[in-house]
This record gives structure tokens, sequence and C-alpha cells, in this order.
């Protein structure tokens, strides 16, 4: 694993949101989170959106949001949960993008363990995520279980997520 000797992770700033979108555009194409999205998110739940910085450039980001349902209760849909809900206690994470030049190093990994340290400061039952195949190796690796397939869940975008699944992990 390459030591990148200025790396940092840390919550986002508003200034960051411009690279943020950028990033996201890049590595999801159309599927990306525009400006006005990423503001939002900002906005409704700014502890849970993190990001990775390697001299300076952000080459990570993620994000997360509080629902009141437990998504495996719940019919999922490219939009859940639908809303944020400020003491829901189920966090849903979202959104993990690593420049694809940086991949491979654990940034990854590094930004989902700050979402479960924020998850765990507000005393969250679970940790909830959507993983393709691709990904889901990385969060096996964090200690989260798959629970369920969603293959209908992508069927709007193929090629976006191959056999995606329902993944959590319980705090």
């Amino acid at each position: 694993m390459r030591v990148f000797s200025s790396l940092v992770y840390r919550q986002a700033r508003r200034e960051d949101l411009a690279a943020a979108s950028k990033l996201g555009q890049r590595v999801w194409a159309e599927l990306g989170a525009g400006i006005d999205e990423l503001q939002l998110r900002f906005h409704l739940f700014p502890k849970a959106f993190q990001i990775a910085l390697v001299d300076l450039q952000l080459v990570g980001l993620c994000f997360g949001t509080l629902s009141d349902q437990d998504a495996t209760q719940s019919e999922l849909t490219e939009t859940f949960p639908a809303r944020h809900m400020a003491g829901g206690k189920f966090f849903f994470l979202y959104g993990l993008t690593v420049d694809p030049l940086f991949r491979g190093h654990g940034i990854g990994s590094g930004l989902v363990r700050r979402e479960l340290a924020v998850a765990r400061r507000l005393h969250c039952k679970k940790v909830q995520l959507i993983a393709g195949l691709s990904s889901r190796p990385l969060f096996e690796r964090l200690g989260f279980q798959a629970r369920q397939r969603l293959d209908h869940l992508c069927a709007s975008y193929p090629g976006l997520m191959k056999e995606p699944v329902l993944m959590e992990m319980r705090l």
C-alpha cells in the first residue's frame, strides 16, 4: 500500500463542494451529484460529509444521512432514504467515491471509518449501505455483512452497479 505523506481526512467545508462535484462527475459521469445536490447534502448533515485530500487535492468523498427507517424493513429504491431525519438511529452511508488514480491505497476504507465514527458518536443502531460486486469486499473487510440482494435497484442504470446488495453493520 502506498503511503501518502500528505493524506488528510476531514469533514468537508463549503469551499470543497465544487471540487467534490468535479470528482463525482469524473467518476460517475452523468450520475455524479451536481453542485446543487452536494450543497443540499452538506447543509442537511455536514458532519457526515467526509473528504480525503492528497497534496491538497480532493481525491475521495463519502456522505451519510440519518433515517428513522431500518433499510431492511423498507422498500428500497434508488432514492432511499428519501429524507434526512435528525435524531434518526439508522445511519445510511452512500456516495463513496475515490479518484481511480488513488484507489487501492486505503482511502475508501479511511473515509468509511470516519463515517462509522460519526455514526457511533450519534449512537446509531446500524450503519447501512448499498454495495455492488466491486465494492463489497471493501465493506466486508470493515465488518459489514450482506443482508439482501437488490437486483431491481439499478435497472434504470445498467452498468452502474453489478449485483447490488444491502449491507449493514450493527453498532
